[in-house]
C-alpha cells in the first residue's frame, strides 16, 4: 500500500526541443520530493545546454534512476531546505528489494555520498549483458 503518497510528473520547457520532465510530490512518510531529469535536448550532459536558460536546468539531477555499488537505486530527490535555523542539503532517496523476502529496504544520503558511491555506467552496461545472456533454466 502507497498509504496517502502523491506524485505528479510534468513535461514543462520553453519549447519541443529543449523540455524536461519534473516530478514532484509527497511520499508516504510526509516528506516532499521534487525533481528535474536534465533536459532532452542536453542528451543527459547539463554541460551541454548551451541554448537553455541556467534556471531552467537548476534543480535538475542525472542521479534518478543510477544504481549505487551495494545495489541501491536511487529514486527521488528530497530537495535543499531550511528547518529549525539550520540548512539542510538535498537528500536522496534510495531502496533496494530483497529477491526473496520482497522485503524493501529504504535509505537516505546526501548528493555527495550517493556520487561517490555509483555503479559506473560500463560496469552497469557489462553486468545488464550477463543477465541478457545468461541461459534460462
Amino acid at each position: 500500500s502507497r498509504g496517502l503518497a502523491v506524485s505528479e510528473v510534468i513535461i514543462e520547457g520553453p519549447s519541443e526541443d529543449a523540455n524536461r520532465v519534473r516530478v514532484h510530490g509527497i511520499l508516504r512518510s510526509g516528506e516532499k520530493f521534487d525533481y528535474a531529469l536534465p533536459p532532452l535536448c542536453t542528451h543527459g550532459d547539463i554541460a551541454d545546454a548551451k541554448s537553455i536558460s541556467l534556471d531552467f536546468i537548476s534543480n535538475t539531477t542525472d542521479l534518478i534512476g543510477r544504481k549505487m555499488e551495494d545495489g541501491f537505486i536511487v529514486r527521488a530527490l528530497i530537495p535543499a531546505r531550511h528547518e529549525g535555523g539550520k540548512f539542510h542539503g538535498g537528500t536522496y532517496i534510495m531502496d533496494k528489494v530483497d529477491p526473496k523476502s520482497r522485503q524493501i529496504e529504504t535509505k537516505y544520503l546526501e548528493e555527495s555520498l550517493v556520487r561517490d558511491r555509483l555503479v559506473s555506467t560500463a560496469t552497469q552496461e557489462v553486468q545488464a549483458n550477463s543477465k541478457s545472456q545468461a541461459p534460462q533454466s
